[in-house]
């Protein structure tokens, strides 16, 4: 019995890691796209932020990107030689 207790409590932590991972993970994606706001060119209008979901190690992370539309109509998330 006292192994059973002890084996929910490993995986109660497990899951509150996997909890704690994955909105770590968010959060420094979404602080990172405001940091890349300040160098968007003033000619890029936003389109919105849609969210995206990506599969880790930890779990599903989701989390939203600002993206713009250039000043050649490509939509773009950020300035550089990302698209």
């Amino acid at each position: 019995r006292a192994t059973e207790d002890f084996d929910s409590f490993l995986r109660t932590v497990r899951d509150g890691m996997r909890e704690v991972a994955v909105a770590a993970v968010a959060e420094c994606v979404e602080r990172f796209d405001r940091e890349v706001a300040s160098q968007v060119p003033r000619a890029w209008e936003l389109r919105g932020k849609p969210s995206r979901t990506v599969v880790t190690m930890f779990g599903r992370v989701t989390y939203a990107r600002s993206l713009y539309r250039d000043e050649h109509g490509r939509n773009r998330y950020q300035p550089g030689g990302y698209h």
